[in-house]
């Protein structure tokens, strides 16, 4: 199944190769290149179809019946001499013009009909194969044969073959246009080119024309009425040959002719010299009836032909799409086509003879555009609602001296979309506008993505231009983190037409922004694709303050516990305390000395959990001073040294000079800095570092802390604060908590920034203002 798939594959690409090669041969036709090019263009598509290693085209002498070679490929002048002076009744030429069909000879060698001395001759050309096609014109006679051949013995496919026929045509009609061509030329003088292969004279730009024409042949060929406009049409009425009139078609403006035009008038123009000759031999027999009786006959059978021109044109008018109806020059139906009459509901016969004007009152801009047509000779065309229904209507009138002829159609629903599409580009003018003017960041994109409107606040709130955002896919510019895949959110789009959701988005600058992001369908009209408008607002600093809260009330509940239990505990762990003490002192006891000091120290550090505890617990504003960070730094200097000595480690500080004074509550201060440069300490391995430094930011004193430890796992660094949580063995979570309290009784900030290469906690402390 899967060979038969690739074979048809196979075939459809070769097909398409064909064609393409065929098209670049009638391109080279209609741009008059060179036949023998042209004649080399089909040689290498028949080589190519057939996958044949060489080839011939040859065409018939009709004076002399032999058979010339007028290309080729691949051949030298020895086998061209030979063959090129066949005669059509030799061997293979005979056969083609006898059997009509291809000739296939799968091996030269195995065949009676190539005689001893053909034989040789191809032989030595290194062939072993051939086939061979001949052209034949629609009468059956033979024009030309068009050869392919191999070097090893070959039996084409059937599909090649086809598509060698398909060649074979083309090179006929090709052969047929250059036999026309020179007729043209041996009767049509070849310096003039406005005349078509039809005897037809014709210019889109007779100004033009003039200017090239010498004065002689301008005097002699150009009647000076045409001079007057710049598209001119000059078709004659044919009798066979016999040219009995002409259709003159004028326009002021150029470009208004092409050449299928100018074919389809000369079509018109056979068939109506037919009629008018008809007509003519029909007035002729009704004049000299009784001269002329005997032959009444010939009148009868002329009058035959014209009713049968007539029935032609009129079939020709009843198959058009459009509506059609003639008049005279006294503003009478002379003519109204079934389109028409559907249109108007009307019969034709009872409208045929009257006046227009008396059927449809002067209606505008009907009445001036048909009498501006007659009165200035010239094609009017223009879109009016129907006169007798709400339809709308584009009409073309086209001037001549027996009358004017019109041409119409219904384009009601063209106009109406046309409306609808102005309606909606008022309304999208209208959107853009108020989305320009909401504050919140709004932008169009697709269900895939990209981006079609990027409002002024989705420029301001994440950098990126409109230029820079449009046809961006949205996802990939804004780095979005979505709660849920992005297909779930379209699907639920499509369903209910909205999503509601928070998004992390990038900016432009690098910053994560938490949004509350909405997404509206939106379906577009004209069959266009769903577009989605997503409508997000900056709720970063809100989650921020909802996550304190929630923090302020884990430690309004820490607190509540704090209050109610840490006396309780306290009063027996003190008297146990005592009680050890005495025991330990006494003689009976004092092999177990150690083992009591043990308990006391086990005792102390609950004690000093708890003290850390109820400190979490402290509701009352601590007194806040005007302060020297940098001094408090200081002294702390000499204990964190030694504390980082006895674990070979080192501390750095980096120290802003000048330091201006802040509020603070020294011993809560010194408290947070122990806390974070111990917790670095047991952070870091073996020659840790951690750094203590000080600085300005945007008018507000920060103290960093910064160690070149593991870094948090990421899972833990949102719940931060929280008392318990702890990465460590022995660790209480009481730490990290407790200086986010003191920070918040100092009106300070916490932020932290870790990785796999080390942590800084920073805490913004605000300038006291004295």
């Amino acid at each position: 199944m899967d060979e038969l798939m690739y074979e048809n594959l196979d075939d459809q690409s070769n097909e398409l190769t064909v064609m393409k090669k065929m098209h670049n041969i009638s391109l080279c036709v209609m741009r008059q290149e060179e036949m023998k090019k042209i004649f080399g263009e089909i040689i290498e598509t028949a080589i190519w179809i057939m996958q044949a290693d060489r080839g011939t085209l040859q065409l018939l002498d009709e004076s002399s019946g032999v058979i010339r070679i007028i290309a080729h490929h691949g051949f030298d002048h020895s086998f061209l001499s030979y063959f090129d002076s066949a005669h059509k009744s030799q061997t293979v030429c005979g056969l083609a013009l006898k059997c009509c069909e291809h000739i296939i000879i799968e091996d030269i060698t195995q065949n009676s009909l190539i005689d001893s001395q053909s034989l040789e001759v191809m032989l030595a050309a290194g062939i072993r194969s051939m086939q061979s096609i001949p052209i034949f014109s629609h009468t059956g006679q033979l024009l030309g044969i068009l050869s392919t051949y191999h070097r090893t013995p070959h039996q084409p496919d059937a599909k090649s073959l086809q598509l060698l026929d398909l060649l074979a045509q083309q090179t006929l009609d090709i052969f047929k246009h250059t036999q026309a061509e020179q007729g043209m030329r041996e009767n049509v003088n070849p310096s003039m080119p406005f005349f078509s292969t039809g005897g037809s004279f014709w210019s889109n730009s007779t100004s033009k024309l003039v200017a090239e024409t010498s004065r002689e042949d301008l005097q002699g060929k150009m009647r000076g009425r045409c001079c007057a406009y710049e598209s001119v049409a000059l078709v004659p009425l044919k009798i066979k040959e016999e040219i009995i009139g002409l259709i003159q078609i004028n326009d002021n403006r150029k470009n208004l002719f092409t050449k299928e035009m100018i074919n389809y008038l000369e079509m018109l123009g056979e068939r109506i010299g037919a009629a008018v000759s008809h007509w003519w031999v029909h007035k002729k027999l009704e004049n000299t009836i009784d001269e002329l009786h005997p032959e009444n006959l010939v009148r009868i059978e002329a009058q035959k032909k014209a009713a049968s021109a007539y029935d032609q044109i009129h079939q020709m008018l009843e198959r058009i799409t459009d509506g059609f109806f003639a008049l005279d020059n006294e503003w009478r139906y002379t003519y109204i086509n079934s389109v028409a009459e559907k249109f108007w509901f009307c019969n034709s016969q009872d409208m045929l003879g009257k006046k227009i004007w008396d059927c449809f009152t002067s209606v505008q801009p009907y009445y001036d555009e048909y009498h501006k047509a007659k009165k200035e000779n010239i094609a009017v065309h223009f879109e009016a609602k129907s006169n007798s229904t709400d339809a709308w209507l584009e009409v073309h009138g086209y001037p001549s001296p027996e009358g004017l002829s019109i041409y119409f159609r219904d384009i009601t629903e063209h106009k109406a979309i046309e409306q609808k599409e102005l309606e909606y580009k008022k309304l999208l003018e209208e959107q853009i506008l108020l989305l320009n003017l909401d504050p919140d960041y709004t932008f169009i994109h697709d269900l895939n993505g990209k981006i079609s409107f990027w409002g002024q606040g989705a420029a301001r709130g994440y950098g990126w231009t409109q230029d820079e955002a449009l046809s961006k896919i949205s996802q990939t510019l804004l780095k979005t983190q979505f709660p849920i895949p992005i297909a779930s959110i379209n699907e639920e789009v499509l369903a209910k037409g909205k999503w509601v959701g928070e998004l992390v988005h990038t900016t432009k600058d690098h910053k994560q922004v938490t949004v509350r992001s909405c997404w509206l369908l939106r379906r577009k009209t004209s069959g266009g694709s769903q577009e989605i408008i997503e409508i997000d607002k900056d709720i970063t600093e809100e989650k921020k303050i909802r996550e304190e809260l929630g923090r302020l009330d884990t430690m309004k509940l820490v607190s509540q516990i704090a209050a109610g239990i840490s006396h309780e505990i306290r009063n027996p762990m003190t008297t146990v305390r005592g009680y050890l003490q005495l025991l330990a002192q006494k003689k009976n006891y004092s092999e177990e000395k150690s083992k009591f000091e043990l308990m006391i120290e086990e005792l102390d550090r609950a004690n000093q959990i708890i003290t850390e505890f109820l400190s979490l617990a402290k509701n009352k504003t601590a007194p806040l001073v005007a302060h020297d960070l940098n001094e408090v730094i200081h002294t702390l200097t000499p204990l964190l040294e030694a504390d980082a000595a006895s674990q070979a480690k080192s501390l750095r500080t980096h120290l802003y000079p000048n330091m201006p004074n802040i509020l603070l509550n020294t011993n809560e201060i010194r408290q947070l800095i122990l806390n974070l440069v111990r917790n670095g300490f047991e952070a870091t391995g073996i020659n840790g570092k951690v750094s203590i430094l000080t600085y300005l930011e945007d008018g507000q004193v920060v103290l960093a802390i910064e160690d070149n430890g593991c870094g948090i796992p990421a899972n833990i660094v949102k719940d931060l604060g929280t008392p318990f949580l702890s990465t460590k063995a022995s660790g209480t979570g009481l730490g990290i908590p407790t200086c986010y309290n003191i920070a918040r009784r100092h009106n300070a900030a916490i932020t932290v920034n870790t990785q796999e290469g080390g942590t800084t906690f920073y805490i913004q402390f605000p300038v006291a203002k004295i």
